[in-house]
């Protein structure tokens, strides 16, 4: 289907009809705005764009991206990546549990698949008195 408006613009649709004809508003550069009618696959593609640019912000926060001699290798990498971005979204959109950010989902991913707790680890403040968690301590008495 092509379709002008300032440039001309090529859509291929297995899901629209080509003749479903809508009406949207556009505003001009003086400010007004004016009604024209576009094919359903223009509105449709113009309302959700922006989940493209959120689902790539997503992916780049917490990159794997790694360089690799086998091209296979990267694109399981960026296929990894995008399964839990689009998994992350789904969850929100599933639990309406929007105090979880990315970086809590994967890590509750990568412990549920380990088999660890689901807890994520925090930082606290070293007692003087309590031994280090990650060196052997054995108590002076039993020495």
């Amino acid at each position: 289907m092509f379709w002008k408006d300032r440039k001309g613009i090529y859509f291929l649709s297995n899901y629209h009809n080509v003749t479903d004809v809508m009406s949207v508003g556009r505003r001009n550069k003086d400010g007004s705005r004016e009604e024209i009618t576009c094919p359903k696959p223009v509105k449709d593609y113009n309302e959700n764009m922006g989940f493209v640019d959120k689902a790539d912000m997503l992916k780049a926060l917490y990159e794997v991206n790694r360089k690799s001699r086998k091209w296979w290798h990267r694109i399981f990498w960026y296929i990894l990546e995008v399964m839990v971005v689009n998994a992350f979204i789904i969850y929100r959109e599933q639990t309406n549990d929007m105090k979880t950010n990315l970086m809590k989902f994967r890590l509750s991913l990568v412990a549920g698949l380990i088999g660890a707790k689901t807890n994520t680890p925090t930082r606290a403040k070293k007692s003087p008195n309590l031994p280090n968690k990650f060196k052997p301590y054995v108590a002076p008495g039993l020495r």
